[in-house]
């Protein structure tokens, strides 16, 4: 490959952890990036695949140290050794150069300001005349599947699920044509119609701009079909490098085992993953019930109702005791505002929710809301960024105090977690990693009910598949209510009884998984 041809080369690079730990979080010899490229980049959580991303714009997290080179070759053949540019050199390859999808699309906007003028700020950079911003954002927004762009314009992040999140943040990450668009996990909070056609934009657009898209991704599938390299990471270092047909008859043990686990969680029966088991379970907690309940969001200021947008209309539901229900519905149906309010971040309009016979109507501000945890979407922005895991486990756990470090470390084996993980801040950690943290978190605090919104999203098939082994055992199986927030039909299969389908903020169906 002629250095012409190149986008990106890394050359002895590796990151380590400056606390001394001996072996590398990340170690890549050589590797090189043909112009216009569609790679993949597969592997375990916290094997280092969103820390690669990060790399290449100089956005390594606080305690890690970067050694060796990665050079950017943009289109007009200007280069950039990223660990040896200056400040200003650096902003210009971020804004001109390189485009960023993050796994966590919440923590990449500024939750005061509207969707909008967010846009607006990054498309001044590039278009200075007000006519052609409007109608370049207007392109996009329509090109990326809103059917209601005037109402997400309009909207402040917390206001839009995470599955529009993600498709604003890639209309902010193509808007300047770069040279490189790294996509962390980008279509794993949509759901699959949406999914593909956000994905088939991104290539179309890579496509036709010769730009090289580095796609991390969990979705083997994605990798095989749509990408023209895919790349193996484990454990910080490169497993295979090839095609994806050579990727199914690799070598390397690891890379083959990867995809078959894959197809075993995605073509397996419900009986083949679920455990059975003969213990006793505790009295199941309380029906919860529905009522007439609607949510409407003000848009127009804060003191006005008018102009809102219905989330939620008139959901009337039932849940048993010990219910283990799926929710299920495309990307913006009202899935994730369902689940707040059931766990109280959020208060219904009208109508309201009952805890066997006591209704509900303030969300958490009603002083004895049940104890229903939730694990968020977003595991990064549910953690304080500047305490410690540990900090932040320390206390949780309701019974004897003497037993809550024996109680947290028994949970960190059960997920898969390395002891030395605990003493990091939530940046030093993968979106994998923090999900299972996350779970911990609710399982300290000996729930009544748990709410999981898409909380195997951005698991890696061997911990999707791990982690809901380990939800089977610990909660499924302890008679407390259960709610399972998914766009991935497959995932509700293997753990719920029900499934609720949810559609245009209403309910479509209620059905029996299998």
């Amino acid at each position: 490959m002629s250095e012409s041809d190149r986008a990106l080369t890394f050359k002895e690079f590796r990151i380590e952890s400056k606390k001394g730990r001996e072996k590398p979080l990340l170690y890549i010899p050589s590797l090189n990036f043909k112009r216009g490229e569609i790679t993949s980049i597969i592997g375990e959580s916290g094997a280092g695949k969103s820390l690669t991303g990060l790399s290449i714009g100089g956005l390594l997290p606080k305690g890690l140290h970067a050694s060796g080179e990665i050079i950017v070759n943009s289109k007009a053949s200007q280069s950039t050794n990223v660990f040896k540019a200056g400040t200003s050199e650096l902003r210009e390859l971020r804004v001109f150069q390189l485009g960023f999808v993050m796994q966590q699309p919440l923590s990449a906007f500024n939750p005061v300001l509207r969707i909008g003028r967010q846009l607006t700020e990054r498309l001044q950079k590039f278009q200075p005349e007000p006519s052609l911003q409007h109608e370049t954002l207007d392109e996009l927004i329509k090109s990326t599947g809103f059917k209601d762009p005037n109402r997400i314009l309009h909207s402040y992040p917390h206001q839009l699920s995470g599955g529009q999140l993600q498709r604003v943040a890639l209309i902010m990450a193509i808007c300047n044509e770069p040279d490189i668009l790294i996509a962390d996990e980008p279509t794993s909070a949509l759901d699959a119609e949406t999914g593909t056609e956000v994905l088939d934009l991104m290539i179309s657009l890579s496509r036709k701009n010769n730009c090289n898209l580095l796609l991390i991704t969990h979705d083997l599938q994605i990798a095989r079909k749509k990408t023209d390299r895919i790349i193996v990471l484990k454990e910080g270092s490169v497993r295979f490098d090839g095609n994806p047909e050579g990727a199914l008859q690799a070598e390397d043990a690891y890379t083959v085992s990867l995809f078959k686990k894959y197809d075993l969680f995605y073509h397996s029966t419900i009986l083949q993953l679920r455990q059975i088991t003969n213990e006793k379970k505790p009295p199941a907690a309380g029906q919860v019930k529905l009522e007439q309940l609607s949510l409407q969001y003000r848009q127009t200021g804060i003191l006005s109702t008018s102009g809102g947008f219905l989330a939620l209309k008139n959901i009337d539901l039932d849940f048993k005791k010990g219910c283990k229900t799926g929710i299920w519905g495309p990307t913006g149906s009202g899935k994730s505002t369902l689940a707040k309010i059931l766990c109280g971040l959020e208060s219904p309009t009208s109508g309201r929710l009952m805890f066997g016979e006591k209704p509900f109507t303030n969300g958490l501000r009603d002083p004895d809301f049940p104890n229903i945890q939730m694990i968020f979407q977003d595991a990064a922005s549910s953690f304080n960024p500047a305490r410690s895991i540990k900090r932040q486990l320390s206390g949780i756990y309701r019974g004897s105090g003497t037993d809550e470090e024996e109680k947290i470390w028994a949970l960190m084996e059960k997920c898969g977690l390395e002891e030395e993980l605990i003493d990091r801040l939530p940046s030093q950690l993968s979106g994998g990693q923090l999900q299972r943290f996350a779970i911990i978190r609710a399982l300290l605090t000996e729930p009544e009910g748990i709410v999981f919104d898409e909380f195997v999203t951005t698991l890696d098939i061997h911990w999707k598949i791990e982690v809901i082994k380990l939800v089977q055992t610990l909660v499924l199986n302890k008679g407390i209510n259960c709610w399972v927030v998914s766009h991935e039909r497959k995932v509700l299969d293997h753990l719920c009884d029900e499934v609720i389908r949810i559609e245009n903020g209403q309910v479509a169906g209620r059905e029996i998984p299998g």
